[in-house]
């Protein structure tokens, strides 16, 4: 238990928040079962998750601890998870600081009683509606100081236009919560990498393991190509790419592929090779694996990380093209002959 409550009162100094930290206590009983180990793992969708247990004694068990707002709670008797749709004996739930009691039957978790969960409780009645985006969206205008407007705005609201809109009116300590970075962050990356915009450099170790730097392309035209070797519409792009490639690479041209390959860079060079691409340059992403393992996918704290960080690069395949003083002049997502059409009118073929 004291590993626990030390565990999670980091869980709160680790988030960066003006919220104060605030006590829980999340009390339990478990009938069918009267011993054994019941696993807690918090998450606030943008930090480190935070995972521990305790012993269930008598059917009954009590964690207790420090969060700096709600967050959400992955429940297991059985070990610890983060997908509960087909654990019987798992749960998620909305726990808010405060006092929270958990009824559960084994082999039954999903019919819990909670009691004290507010958030969660918000959570169910919403459910009980049709559930549609414009309900979300009068959900949120109607409740800015509810954790919950925060979680359906990242859920239910596809525009960012629209989600920017609806996110300002939000709370300071709503905004404030994981999700709410998050969404911010999303906003942000959505006005990298326009046309107009200076592109951003980047040095990253290529294929061959020589290391490159965008700014070591200035006074060419440079294609930073983001695909993956998963990505289908990205692998059928490459033979008309090939030619592409061909036409203008002697008259100034360039292309730097960036793969979302970081998870497998085995996959990713048997790619380049099956395709024949390795003729321009290759580099991967710029993930931080190890981070990504303990739950954290707050891009900026990666400082090697390219495509959404520095170009807001959500989907793939995406292709953003910058002149040789540095400025993007194009951005493509899928539309090729666009793209063919500005080459032929800046190299005039």
């Amino acid at each position: 238990m004291n590993r626990l409550l030390l565990i999670l009162s980091l869980f709160a100094l680790v988030f960066t928040t003006k919220a104060q930290e605030q006590s829980f206590e999340l009390s339990g009983t478990i009938t069918g079962k009267s011993a054994g180990t019941i696993y807690l793992t918090l998450t606030d969708f943008y930090h480190e998750r935070i995972s521990d247990s305790t012993r269930i004694v008598d059917g009954k068990f009590v964690l207790k601890g420090k969060i700096p707002h709600t967050v959400m709670a992955f429940l297991s008797a059985d070990k610890s998870v983060l997908s509960v749709e087909k654990e019987p004996n798992a749960i998620s739930f909305f726990l808010d600081p405060g006092n929270t009691q958990a009824e559960l039957v084994y082999n039954d978790f999903k019919n819990v009683i909670l009691t004290g969960a507010v958030t969660n409780n918000e959570l169910k009645a919403f459910e009980k509606s049709d559930k549609t985006p414009e309900t979300a969206i009068d959900y949120i205008s109607k409740h800015p100081d509810s954790f919950l407007s925060v979680y359906l705005l990242q859920g239910k609201v596809a525009s960012i236009k629209q989600k920017e809109a609806l996110f300002s009116q939000l709370s300071e300590d709503v905004k404030q919560s994981g999700l709410g970075r998050l969404i911010q962050r999303s906003i942000d990356e959505s006005k990298l990498g326009l046309p107009g915009t200076k592109a951003i450099d980047f040095t990253a170790v290529d294929i061959k393991g020589e290391t490159l730097s965008l700014s070591g392309y200035k006074g060419k035209y440079v294609l930073i190509d983001f695909w993956a070797s998963w990505c289908l519409p990205c692998r059928a792009s490459h033979p008309h790419l090939l030619e592409l490639y061909a036409k203008y690479k002697d008259k100034g041209f360039e292309i730097i592929a960036v793969a979302d390959d970081d998870k497998n860079p085995a996959v990713w060079r048997n790619a380049v090779e099956k395709d024949k691409v390795g003729v321009w340059k290759h580099i991967l992403r710029g993930l931080d694996m190890g981070r990504i393992k303990k739950g954290d996918t707050n891009y900026t704290n990666y400082p090697n990380e390219i495509s959404a960080s520095r170009y807001g690069v959500t989907s793939l395949p995406t292709k953003v093209l910058v002149n040789p003083e540095g400025m993007i002049i194009g951005r493509y997502t899928g539309d090729v002959e666009a793209f063919e059409k500005q080459l032929e009118e800046i190299f005039g073929l």
